[in-house]
């Protein structure tokens, strides 16, 4: 389950039996593709005012990138970078009305296992959508972001790649990091569990094994790099804006140790009206930065979202964004004509 459906009188009644009293301006927020959200005001006993708070709900086998925005929150303090702070963790049986088949046969859709969060409110607009020329001088704002995540002392943890809330990678390299996300139809859950969408839908299996093809091939020439926090999912939903300032970067859950390149990359796949790769090699030049091996970096790095990018939009059955995805991809290999449209079902228009 993906993205579990509560009804209005299940999470009031929830809310307020944690509280330990009444709740006001429950309001259901439609952002992201995995948790359900809700905003809501309590009485702080703390404060000795109202407060206003973030509910969200995930189901119980996306429960680990809760555990891991509380583990990012502590993580930055002392940064430069604010990150939501989360309240608390904790799980719980509620009646979801989406259950999937598999969740029918193994649990009780009256009570199903989610895993919850309060997180404090911030105050802030999403970061404009870079995809549209309009949102350029935001270009500047957001490389500088990224570079403060990728500055944050991440000495006390250890590995690459997912890490779960004890800050402990899941590989011993970039490298093997990249490579597990490379198709492989023996192994695949997407082509398990949807085989009919290769088979008569959309995907397309070629498609798959031929991104990866390409992914091993970068790989293999891919030298170590220094070692990050990453987002790897920087954008226009997860980053809070004020007064021409970003605020705050939240939604944490599928954070990586792994290159610095990797949330530029992202940015620059999906905002195909502004040459990302040069801007980024130029700034970095002036700064001093890390330039060797850019070129190849870079690619990997594109490539390996492609993959997982492409899986996705499996997963979540969107077949224009995953056409959409497999043409970039193709371009940015030098395969393809160039993509002049955003990804359809953006956020911003022109």
């Amino acid at each position: 389950m993906y993205k579990p459906k509560l009804s209005h009188a299940v999470v009031t009644a929830f809310l307020e039996k944690w509280s330990g009293g009444s709740v006001r301006n429950l309001e259901y927020v439609d952002f992201g593709f995995v948790s359900t959200i809700y905003s809501f005001e309590t009485y702080s006993k703390e404060s000795g005012r109202s407060e206003k708070l973030i509910a969200k709900f995930s189901a119980h086998e996306n429960a680990g990138g809760q555990e891991k925005n509380q583990f990012v929150h502590e993580l930055t303090k002392g940064s430069n970078l604010t990150v939501a702070e989360i309240r608390e963790v904790g799980e719980v049986e509620l009646p979801v009305s989406n259950p999937t088949p598999y969740d029918t046969e193994n649990f009780s859709s009256d009570s199903y296992p989610l895993t919850y969060s309060f997180i404090r409110w911030i105050d802030g607009e999403h970061f404009p959508d870079l995809q549209f020329k309009p949102a350029a001088p935001w270009v500047p704002i957001a490389i500088e972001t990224v570079e403060q995540i990728s500055d944050i002392d991440i000495s006390s943890t250890s590995g690459w790649g997912w890490f779960g809330p004890e800050g402990i990678g899941k590989f011993k390299s970039w490298q093997e990091h990249l490579l597990n996300s490379c198709f492989d139809k023996s192994k695949s859950r997407l082509y398990a569990q949807h085989r009919d969408r290769f088979e008569d839908g959309f995907l397309e299996l070629e498609t798959h094994e031929y991104f990866s093809g390409k992914l091993r091939d970068l790989v293999e020439k891919l030298p170590d790099v220094r070692r990050c926090l990453v987002h790897t999912d920087f954008g226009w939903d997860n980053v809070l804006v004020n007064d021409g300032a970003v605020e705050a970067v939240i939604d944490w859950d599928n954070a990586v140790f792994g290159d610095e390149l990797y949330d530029l990359v992202r940015i620059g796949v999906y905002a195909p009206a502004i040459d990302l790769k040069s801007v980024v090699r130029e700034r970095w030049e002036v700064e001093n930065r890390d330039l060797e091996h850019f070129d190849l970096r870079w690619d990997a790095c594109a490539v390996h979202m492609i993959v997982d990018v492409l899986d996705w939009y499996g997963w979540s059955e969107n077949p224009a964004s995953y056409a959409w995805m497999k043409a970039r991809g193709l371009e940015l290999l030098g395969e393809g004509p160039p993509v002049t449209e955003p990804v359809p079902g953006s956020s911003y228009v022109l």
